[in-house]
């Protein structure tokens, strides 16, 4: 009733149904166990998934709270779950905040007992060069040979396929030691190198796990001395506490938001479904990758339920679910048969689901939900001996249930052929509603999305994507200020203000203890070096006036420099009765060494790049909207790559920004034969053509000036 409110007797007799079979199979301490530790990450400021893999098909998941997916609303199947034909342990996985999921760890650890919960053993395995790479030291190989050998070896193939490559053959056939290594390395190849944790793995006993198995403590933490897979056979209770890294983005988000609830948004949202249509979907949980993006833009989603279709078709193998579903879709296709036309009309007549595939085995093929499981699981596995031992019985079925025998055939057929690229659909819902978490946050909140990124993002790239981000947006950054600036960017009307963690060069320790001293804020330079001089040495102090987080002094960062060794003299004192020393003023530096001293600082240009002075060229920020025209772009040269083109001649790909953005310039023979002498930190005007390439951006350069 809590969860549900007024429940009508579609729910009631679903509820009652699972709670009869997870009585039946003895389960009810299992939920009851899961309940309460996601109950306590609930009340403890942990995020929680959803829900994940067939654990969302379960009503009374729902009701308890393990999962936040109303299984009857998406047509979720928990036979897919729970089969009593099969007595095996259900498997509820939990995803959690990566940062807190050692508290979760710590939570069952109190609650059962520090001798009953251990975390679960895994062996690495030496691999074709891991293995190589080993052996090469023992049996004192040349390291230079040795070196140039191994760049021949693909890791994703095993020693005895990589044999198959003729440069490696060619190796071993030269070189007696280097045939010696490989003979031996084949021998270990697969072997367990060492051992490591379980990424999710806990196992939970009525007991002292160390009366049944080895142990060993890994820092206050007891870890199996047999691997998980085992662990279960032998009677465990094995749980999966999983830390996903996208809750942590989802939880730290919403953090910033005032007054907001990630679990009450509304799944039609315009501006969020667009960020899946449009393919914008850079750090967006399940479609960050480019294959990603292009399903996306085949199929074009404009729904939620069509986003959670999407989530089962970016996996690996499903390009021909992806070709039928988007003709089908495009042609609105008609499924003549009412039974299949309610099973399968979501999905346009194509079979996408696992349990899409059960619906068709119960409702045409007149078996139950739990055998139709036995069948989808026989068909995802392969087992050709099980397939053919269920073709009899639906046919059979069929012919029951009013349908001939062709039609049962090809329907069969299908099934058998799009069945073993079934995905879970409940793990696709479960997954969809982060994924669309993820997009909401983006589309409707893109500024705080932005500085959750920053805040915990040290790419430089990246960072420099996100600044350029924020500066389309209207807002201007302001570089970290001694008296202000904290651990975190804060955003007030237009400007965003950088922290000090945002300087290179400044350690956690460092920053903390400015904070400590200056408590409500420096009064001048003075007041600076003597609050801080026990622990500010020449190079800290250095970086801290290159960063201009001094500024708020009113002293150029040339008269800071050159005073040093008299502030630092005062500061050693340590007494603020004595007479402030006088400071000798001088000129500030010119624009190139302040360019050069912001670059250090902070690995990019934030406000004195040297292109903002040109005003009346094309910036990188809207190169877009000059698509198939030639147009001029003043850029600042980051990077040269030459290369040879097909007649043997000089060209280069050519890095370069503006304060708006970075773009790569292409540079043909013709043009670069006469701009060799091109290098880092050039300022050139380029007349460039823009053009798109495989939905990419292309830019040819025309033509080169110097500024």
């Amino acid at each position: 009733k809590k969860r549900l409110g007024n429940i009508n007797d579609i729910y009631l007799n679903r509820l009652n149904y699972e709670l009869d079979i997870i009585n039946k199979m003895g389960f009810v301490s299992y939920f009851l166990i899961v309940y309460d530790y996601v109950l306590y990450a609930k009340k403890n400021d942990i995020m929680v998934g959803p829900g994940r893999g067939s654990a969302a098909g379960s009503l009374v998941s729902y009701c308890l709270g393990i999962t936040n997916i109303d299984p009857i609303k998406y047509n979720l199947l928990f036979e897919r779950f729970l089969n009593i034909n099969r007595k095996k342990m259900p498997d509820i996985d939990i995803d959690f905040e990566a940062s807190k999921r050692p508290l979760m760890i710590e939570y069952v650890k109190n609650k059962y007992g520090a001798s009953k919960v251990a975390v679960g053993l895994t062996f690495n395995n030496y691999k074709a060069k891991l293995i190589l790479r080993d052996l090469s030291k023992v049996l004192n190989t040349n390291k230079d040979l040795f070196e140039k050998f191994i760049k021949n070896i693909d890791s994703d193939k095993s020693l005895k396929e990589n044999i198959l490559n003729e440069k490696v053959k060619k190796y071993l056939d030269i070189y007696p030691d280097l045939n010696n290594l490989y003979k031996v390395a084949i021998s270990f190849e697969g072997l367990k190198k060492n051992t490591s944790t379980h990424a999710a793995g806990v196992i939970i006993s009525n007991d002292k796990i160390g009366k049944y198995i080895p142990i060993s403590n890994d820092n206050g933490t007891l870890k199996t001395g047999i691997e998980m897979s085992y662990l279960e056979k032998m009677g465990f209770l094995k749980m999966d506490f999983l830390a996903l890294e996208k809750l942590s983005i989802i939880s730290g988000v919403s953090k910033k938001i005032p007054n907001f609830d990630i679990n009450k948004i509304s799944y039609d949202d315009k501006k969020t479904l667009e960020i899946f249509t449009n393919a914008n979907t850079d750090d967006i949980f399940q479609f960050e990758s480019s294959y990603a993006k292009q399903v996306l833009k085949k199929i074009k989603i404009s729904s939620f339920n069509e986003l959670i279709i999407a989530l089962a078709l970016v996996r690996p193998g499903a390009n021909s679910q992806i070709e039928e579903y988007q003709k089908n879709k495009e042609s609105n296709i008609t499924i003549k048969d009412e039974n299949l036309r309610k099973i399968l009309s979501e999905t346009y007549g194509t079979i996408i689901y696992q349990e899409q595939v059960m619906k068709i085995f119960e409702v045409i093929g007149g078996f139950s939900l739990f055998e139709a499981d036995d069948i989808r699981s026989a068909i995802s596995k392969k087992n050709e001996k099980l397939i053919n031992a269920s073709y009899e019985k639906f046919i059979s079925g069929a012919k029951k249930n009013g349908y001939n025998i062709d039609f049962a055939n090809n329907l069969f057929m299908k099934v058998k052929k799009f069945g073993s690229f079934g995905f879970n659909k409940s793990h696709s819902v479960a997954y969809a509603i982060l994924a669309y978490q993820m997009a909401f946050l983006k589309a409707n909140y893109p500024v705080e999305f932005t500085l959750y990124f920053l805040e915990n993002n040290k790419d430089v790239s990246k960072i420099s994507e996100y600044y350029a981000f924020l500066k389309q947006k209207g807002y201007k950054l302001l570089k970290p200020n001694i008296n202000v600036s904290g651990v975190n960017y804060i955003i007030k009307n237009n400007y965003v203000l950088l922290p000090f963690t945002s300087i290179n060069g400044l350690n956690n320790e460092i920053i903390s203890n400015i904070i400590n001293v200056r408590k409500n804020g420096f009064k001048d330079i003075y007041d600076f070096i003597i609050k801080t001089n026990s622990f500010i040495n020449e190079d800290i102090y250095k970086i801290l006036v290159y960063s201009s987080l001094l500024e708020d002094f009113k002293i150029n960062k040339k008269t800071l420099i050159l005073n040093y060794e008299v502030l630092y003299n005062y500061g050693v004192l340590n007494d603020i009765s004595l007479p402030k020393p006088v400071i000798t003023y001088y000129d500030e530096y010119d624009n190139n060494t302040l360019y050069d001293f912001e670059l250090t600082s902070y690995g990019i240009y934030i406000t004195n790049h040297p292109c903002s002075k040109y005003k009346n060229v094309i910036k990188v920020i809207d190169i877009e909207k000059y698509l198939f025209k030639n147009i001029d772009m003043i850029l600042l040269v980051t990077k040269v790559k030459v290369i040879k083109d097909k007649k043997g001649m000089d060209m280069a790909f050519i890095c370069a920004e503006d304060e708006t953005g970075k773009i790569e310039l292409t540079v043909f023979s013709s043009i670069f034969e006469k701009n060799k002498n091109i290098k880092e930190k050039d300022i050139i005007l380029f007349n460039v053509k823009v053009s798109k390439r495989f939905d990419k951006i292309s830019v040819l350069v025309n033509n080169i000036k110097r500024k």
